[in-house]
């Protein structure tokens, strides 16, 4: 049983992810396709809905530990520190398109 507890995480990772890379497999033309064609504001939810499920996952996870409120906060600093990162790009990339708007234009 302790072996089981110290590898669940390991074990949810590769479920989740061999089941992701099948899909992505068998989906990858229309998933392309839809990606591609998708703006930002209809990218950012699926996004988030993505960092959610692995809050959601982490949670889980540790919520039977000796001390789950550690592996908690660890799992919503993670999410939250990605959150940051995709907002600065995203307002990164539109301050740079509208700088490099203004000066091609010449």
């Amino acid at each position: 049983m302790e072996l089981f507890k110290e590898s669940a995480f390991f074990l949810g990772c590769l479920i989740v992810g061999l089941a992701g890379a099948f899909g992505y497999l068998f989906f990858r033309k229309r998933f392309d396709l839809m990606w591609h064609q998708a703006s930002k504001f209809k990218k950012l939810p699926i996004v988030c809905a993505a960092f959610a499920l692995v809050v959601v996952f982490q949670i889980a996870l540790n919520f039977f530990d000796k001390e789950p409120t550690l592996g908690i906060r660890a799992a919503l600093e993670i999410a939250s520190i990605g959150l940051v990162f995709l907002g600065c790009y995203i307002v990164f990339s539109r301050v740079v398109d509208r700088v490099w708007a203004r000066f091609s234009r010449k």
